[in-house]
């Protein structure tokens, strides 16, 4: 007879996870609509005139819409792991994702910092 560990699984946790995910969603959302720039931002933020305006901290159109694609692709990353967090299988594995998830968060936060430091 083998004893497998017992994981507790707590509603509380799972609605708390799933309106996370909704947000998520809509950040998502959101970010994918900022992937395509509009025809006014790329003649205002041109790669000709961002270089030239460098000195006040400008970006160009493409790299902000670079930007906004890597920042969606690491929300899909953490909302894949929020899914995976619902129902974990050991405490171990609850504990690799979290640690997971947080170093995916800090990752999109150095994102945003480098992106207005550039």
């Amino acid at each position: 007879m083998i004893d497998l560990p017992t994981l507790k699984v707590q509603d509380r946790r799972i609605k708390a996870i799933d309106a996370e995910l909704k947000k998520l969603d809509k950040q998502i959302a959101r970010e994918r609509k900022q992937m395509q720039s509009t025809s006014l931002d790329k003649s205002l933020n041109s790669d000709k005139l961002s270089q030239a305006a460098a000195l006040f901290g400008g970006n160009s159109a493409g790299h902000m819409a670079a930007v906004a694609a890597t920042r969606v692709s690491l929300l899909e990353q953490e909302r894949m792991l929020l899914e995976r967090l619902k129902f974990p299988r050991t405490a171990e594995d609850q504990a690799l994702i979290e640690k997971e998830l947080e170093n995916n968060r800090t990752v999109r936060r150095n994102l945003d910092n480098a992106a207005k430091q550039r």
